[in-house]
């Protein structure tokens, strides 16, 4: 009660804060996109593309939509694109994992800055709530396999953090809420001679609204870019990430002490230079991600007390090159040399001691090359395949062919068939059988998941107006299953069917409505199920307008009923249950003047809605949270 207390007190002094930061009047701010302006996308084809001529259906989320959206995290703004679903565990800082088109989590590759952050280490996927939005330029989101340019695991799908080139001055959020949120940010940067620098941080806490679901977290984020060195270009990217998590568990079998700490330290050297017929980079990338998960003997199933430490380590080196070869085609290839590793020092009474410390790693060689050949003035052709030396999974190609034809200045349409493959990871490999059978047990002889996909596509882009329309099939063979009572194998068919439609419409320069929606039937062809967390409907609607000086903006996202499984701790086996549907509305206000402080207010989960994207892990209800953002 006392936070909330303090919330509304806040929001209402923000209406009247403006005077204390500044002497200038409350002139609004003119920062809308120009109507015709062209979005262009790097994710895609390895260089620079105007997304309506990219043979990948593509959507791009910018940082002033994220800001409008009121998004904390990148899970938080990928919830309203079309065809990306995000299963979060409740409680804010809890796993957030994506889905792509019914792909499971561990089937979408995330990069930052074109970089893996994925690793074979931890099985789940990629924990999206782990990355703050503060220092975002843009995500870009490829819906389908892109194997041919990045390799494993980019099987359904790839999402791209782009994170902001440094600029000159300093940014700060401050903002608190329910259940003991606050929000705190500062961004200071500016030049050092002929470089630029940028220093992020960032250190949100929350005291949760379930018992032990307190979350704390502090990102420290850096990047340094010099122009010209003997013809060079450097950027230095640097990052360290922690947080400390309570696990409350389920609502059915709740936890009153179990905690996880999770760390993050990632750095990224780029080197860039023009040649004769385009230009070279050489990336250098090493990232360190350690998940310490810790119980105790208050589990009132399985008394214990010890905990899981893993560590994985991605040491990448990567060299690309882009040209064009007249005006025909305009080509990029590459190779790339990864080395993943994987240590778990788990203890307690669930583990085999003469099985730990257990250390495994593995070693991926690749070369790729995509050519983009203007057949025509109104067609290209856009063709490419990536060689994949992969320890465990062995010899991969996966080709990507696709047609881009401009049937008018406005209007394209793209035709695409794209292969992807997923190599099994460490959990699926090597984790040990534990003492009360072979479920969920490593398996050293699974093959790699494969998947085909045909695609066709239509966009528009006019003057006021962005439409987006995909028809889409994926068939995906070797699907690694486990469960309860038996080990990981290659036992599974999956097909994926469905149709996405994303649309833009500008009122005004201050005024949009944004409307997405997906069709997904994802079932699983041995057995005839529904794949999990699949709902055959979802859709999302977000508008924006300005009244005065303040920015409106309101965002709602539906999704139908899913189909989810539960680990039962008092049969030991894993039960289906079925996900009601639910229609979540969010308000975002931003007060935008010229004056430096920027006075927000954000309220979620507007109509007090009760839901869970996972089952027995109920989300937080009407929350409001109030602050200001300083720009200088």
């Amino acid at each position: 009660m006392n936070t909330l207390r303090i919330s509304l007190v806040l929001a209402i002094l923000s209406l009247f804060a403006l005077p204390l930061f500044a002497q200038t009047t409350d002139t609004p701010v003119e920062t809308p996109a120009e109507p015709d302006e062209v979005t262009v996308v790097v994710t895609a084809e390895r260089r620079e593309q105007p997304i309506s001529e990219s043979i990948s259906t593509t959507t791009v989320i910018t940082a002033k939509e994220i800001k409008a959206s009121g998004a904390q995290t990148v899970a938080d703004a990928l919830r309203l694109g079309p065809g990306v679903t995000i299963r979060q565990s409740g409680t804010p800082g809890a796993l957030a994992t994506t889905s792509v088109r019914g792909c499971n989590s561990n089937q979408v590759l995330v990069l930052v800055d074109g970089q893996r952050i994925s690793s074979p280490a931890f099985f789940g996927g990629t924990d999206l709530s782990k990355f703050p939005v503060e220092n975002i330029a843009r995500i870009e989101i490829i819906r389908g396999p892109a194997s041919s340019l990045y390799g494993s695991e980019a099987f359904g799908g790839v999402i791209n953090i782009i994170t902001r080139a440094p600029g000159t001055g300093f940014r700060a959020d401050l903002g608190q809420g329910n259940h003991g949120r606050t929000e705190r940010s500062l961004t200071v940067e500016g030049p050092l001679g002929q470089a630029n620098w940028q220093f992020t941080a960032a250190t949100p806490t929350y005291d949760g609204f379930r018992p032990n679901s307190k979350f704390d977290a502090t990102s420290l984020a850096g990047k340094i870019t010099v122009p010209d060195i003997a013809g060079w270009s450097l950027t230095l990217n640097g990052e360290n990430y922690h947080d400390r998590l309570g696990l409350p568990g389920p609502s059915y079998a709740p936890d009153p002490d179990d905690k996880q700490w999770w760390q993050r330290e990632r750095v990224d050297l780029t080197l860039k230079r023009a040649l004769g017929f385009g230009d070279m980079e050489i990336h250098a990338f090493k990232n360190n991600q350690v998940l310490n998960n810790a119980w105790s003997t208050y589990d009132p199933v399985f008394p214990s007390a010890g905990n899981s430490l893993i560590t994985g380590k991605t040491d990448s080196v990567e060299l690309l090159f882009r040209g064009n070869l007249g005006d025909k085609h305009a080509w990029a290839a590459g190779a790339e040399y990864r080395n993943d590793t994987y240590d778990d020092m788990e203890t307690g009474t669930y583990a085999d001691p003469s099985q730990y410390p257990q250390h495994e790693s593995v070693q991926n060689r690749a070369l790729f090359l995509q050519d983009r050949w203007s057949i025509l003035k109104a067609t290209d052709l856009v063709y490419g395949a990536r060689l994949d030396d992969h320890s465990t999974a062995g010899a991969k190609t996966t080709p990507r062919v696709g047609l881009v034809q401009r049937l008018s200045d406005s209007l394209h349409l793209r035709a695409t068939y794209a292969e992807g493959f997923r190599a099994p990871n460490f959990v699926e490999l090597y984790y040990p059988e534990g003492p009360y059978g072979p479920g969920y047990a490593g398996n050293p002889n699974l093959k790699p998941e494969t998947s085909k996909q045909y695609e066709i596509g239509f966009n528009r882009h006019l003057k006021n107006d962005d439409l987006d329309l995909a028809f889409f099939t994926t068939d995906v063979e070797n699907l690694i299953l486990a469960s309860s009572t038996t080990p990981y194998e290659n036992v599974g068919q999956a097909r994926q069917r469905g149709a996405e439609l994303n649309w833009q419409h500008r009122f005004t320069p201050k005024t949009s409505l944004e409307f997405a929606y997906t069709y997904t039937d994802a079932i699983n062809r041995t057995t005839g199920e529904r794949l999990l967390a699949q709902p055959y409907n979802k859709a999302s609607v977000t508008a924006v307008t300005a009244l005065n000086t303040w920015e409106i903006a309101l965002t709602g996202r539906w999704a139908d009923d899913r189909l989810d499984r539960y680990f039962n701790p008092l049969t030991y086996s894993s039960t289906d249950v079925r996900l009601p549907d639910y229609m979540v509305f969010d308000l975002n206000l931003t007060r935008l003047t010229s004056a430096p402080a920027q006075p927000y207010i954000a309220i979620r989960n507007l109509l007090n809605r009760q839901y869970e994207e996972v089952y027995g892990y109920p989300t937080e209800g009407f929350t409001i949270e109030s602050g200001v953002k300083i720009i200088w």
